[in-house]
């Protein structure tokens, strides 16, 4: 016998089509008999009646074993979705690894680039771990790593910025070190100098190599130079040469001529030129006092004006009166000039000691060679300091007379 399910399949395998609610019932009422099949269905029954219900017993048997096997198939055959997520899972582990791999190389970048003086070679190593980030952030957009690649990224840009910041870091320390080693190159000149100063009166070293530096540095101001002791033709209570050596270092340049030692201090060229000149005497023992100085553009400059337009005519320039040469009395004032026409193109100040005090001439110059008709293209004037005031003392013009 067969259950009404088995009945039926069977029926539907052998007859071709489903069994109508007649059949269905008169097979209930046979117990569900299969070789009452063909009786039910319609067919006569005749000899082969027996071989035809053995046919049919066969293949319900057949159908049986084969829905069986296919009930074990589907225990063994795995899950279409567990297929597929398995090299999924493999290449988020991937994903994974390759952004730890990352961040551990950014960490390792960040102490080299900090710590090791190659900063150049972590920098361009930043570079290239920053770009491996990024392509690591593009292959787990979609993969369970896509936090963790994000944090690499980061990371590592922000490690490539550090690594910005240890070059520049570097670089002033460099340079910090560089001016270090120029101040203690200049202390050890001067200690060199006065390597006897400290023996008593000995005599001083007439080897211009031994008061020169030609990479010394110019730090010589107006103040300076005022503090300065000078002989002048007496040569008498003058600021010795160890003593300018010890304060200001060796010179840029130095000559050797008879019993006189000049020392000359520079830097810049043109307008910028700064220089202080000074002259010292031999004396009886072999030691040298200073006599006489000279200076310039190192006092504070007139304010200048370099896109100057020319505002001089000749009769206003006529109109200016020159003074005394060594006090400046009767000369025109130079507060006066400046407030009228202006600040000059050029000036400097000129400052000189002789053994009688400092004295102060101050040169400005108006030029503008574009002038209009009726403008002097260039005035030229000199003045003396006397009592805080400067006094014209020589003036000059492009339409001087010959």
């Amino acid at each position: 016998m067969a259950t009404k399910e088995e009945w039926v399949r069977l029926f539907e395998t052998v007859v071709g089509r489903k069994p109508t609610s007649d059949e269905f019932m008169a097979a209930k009422e046979g117990g569900f008999d299969p070789s009452q099949m063909l009786r039910i269905a319609g067919f006569h029954q005749g000899q082969g009646d027996s071989e035809t219900a053995t046919s049919v017993q066969n293949k319900r048997v057949e159908t049986t074993k084969s829905q069986q096997s296919v009930t074990d198939f589907d225990w063994q055959v795995p899950e279409a979705s567990q297929v597929t997520n398995e090299p999924m899972q493999s290449a988020g582990k991937l994903g994974i690894i390759l952004a730890i791999v990352s961040l551990v190389l950014s960490l390792s970048l960040l102490l080299a680039a900090w710590l090791t003086p190659f900063v150049v070679i972590f920098l361009v190593l930043s570079v290239l771990n920053l770009s491996f980030a990024g392509v690591v952030l593009f292959l787990n957009l979609k993969k369970s790593g896509k936090l963790l690649s994000i944090v690499a990224t980061v990371v590592a840009g922000l490690v490539l910025l550090s690594s910005l910041g240890a070059l520049m870091f570097h670089h002033y320390q460099e340079k910090q070190l560089a001016a270090l080693d120029q101040r203690n190159s200049q202390e050890m000149n001067k200690d060199d100098a006065l390597d006897h100063s400290d023996k008593g009166d000995e005599a001083d070293s007439t080897d211009v190599n031994d008061y020169i530096d030609k990479k010394a540095s110019f730090a010589w101001t107006e103040k300076d130079f005022t503090a300065l002791t000078f002989a002048g033709y007496d040569n008498k209570e003058g600021t010795s040469l160890k003593e300018i050596i010890k304060n200001h270092g060796k010179a840029n340049d130095a000559e050797v001529s008879g019993n006189a030692l000049t020392l000359t201090y520079k830097s810049g060229s043109g307008v910028n030129r700064k220089e202080t000149r000074l002259r010292f005497e031999k004396q009886y023992d072999g030691r040298f006092i200073l006599s006489s100085g000279s200076a310039y553009g190192i006092s504070e400059a007139v304010k200048l004006n370099h896109n100057y337009k020319s505002n001089w005519t000749k009769a206003e320039y006529d109109k200016l009166m020159q003074g005394d040469y060594e006090t400046g009395k009767g000369g025109s004032k130079w507060s006066h000039i400046q407030k009228k026409y202006g600040d000059p193109k050029d000036a400097f100040v000129h400052l000189s000691n002789y053994g009688d005090g400092v004295s102060k001439m101050l040169n400005v110059t108006y030029s503008d060679y574009d002038s209009e008709d009726g403008k002097l293209s260039y005035v030229t004037l000199d003045f003396i300091e006397n009592d805080g005031e400067y006094y014209l003392v020589q003036k000059y013009s492009d339409q001087d007379e010959s």
